[in-house]
């Protein structure tokens, strides 16, 4: 079997991950950095956004991942007048998918 990296290049691509806190969203972040892609590592609280980062810089030291508070629950955390401009200008830099 082929390793996602050698069959995804995201290199110059971000990547949003929600939940990043969790199992599941951690090793998201894991593979997405390990395509090369920036990541935007979101949970509802910065200390599971930060473990996710701590974790994930012990494997990959020249990870960009980038911290955002996201309740993705909320329609007022999610709307774009209220989510923080670093995390906006963060993802716009450099989409996922091409527009």
């Amino acid at each position: 079997m082929t390793a996602p990296s050698a069959r995804y290049d995201l290199t110059g691509r971000t990547a949003l991950v929600t939940g990043a806190g969790g199992l599941l969203g951690r090793q998201h972040v894991a593979a997405l950095v390990d395509a090369g892609a920036r990541v935007v590592v979101s949970d509802i609280g910065m200390a599971q956004a930060d473990a996710t980062i701590a974790a994930v810089m012990e494997i990959v030291p020249a990870a960009d991942l980038v911290p955002a508070v996201i309740d993705v629950t909320s329609q007022a955390a999610v709307s774009p007048s209220t989510s923080s401009s670093t995390t906006r200008r963060s993802i716009r830099r450099s989409p996922l998918l091409p527009a």
